[in-house]
């Protein structure tokens, strides 16, 4: 999640993009993340984000919230979206190293406009399920390339 996060859209289909533009310090970054459209429904959508992680007593945290810099200007072509404060979580199963539970709760506002929140809502939980299945298939990349 914040080791090479250049490479996130090889392993997260959802992603068009995935851009470090600033480390601020060892655990603080600055990202844009490009969503890809949905053909008929969403064109792309860009997301320019704080981050900052720290792993205690074993569990790995991220917080993220969208942040707004002329450093950084929003893309001409691409709809930016705002990201509230969110986060993540992944506390490690104290009984199989293999396995941990993970905890994401953000919400965010893709400037859709016109369409129901019910529709919203069936595609991020679409999304999350897509996003974990992919998660999980990284994970085991990582876990082959350490052995």
């Amino acid at each position: 999640m914040v080791i090479n996060v250049n490479d996130t859209a090889n392993w997260n289909k959802d992603m068009k993009e995935v851009q470090l533009l600033e480390q601020v310090n060892s655990c603080t970054d600055v990202v844009r993340q490009t969503m890809h459209e949905i053909a008929g429904l969403m064109s792309a959508r860009s997301l320019l984000l704080a981050r900052q992680w720290s792993k205690r007593n074993g569990k790995f945290n991220l917080a993220t919230s969208s942040l707004m810099s002329p450093k950084f200007p929003d893309p001409e072509d691409i709809v930016t979206g705002h990201l509230y404060p969110s986060g993540m979580m992944y506390i490690p199963n104290k009984d199989d190293p293999d396995r941990s539970t993970f905890v994401w709760f953000f919400a965010v506002d893709l400037k859709l406009g016109w369409v129901p929140q019910y529709f919203i809502d069936l595609g991020f939980m679409h999304g999350q399920k897509k996003f974990i299945r992919s998660l999980r298939g990284h994970a085991k990349t990582l876990k082959r390339k350490s052995s």
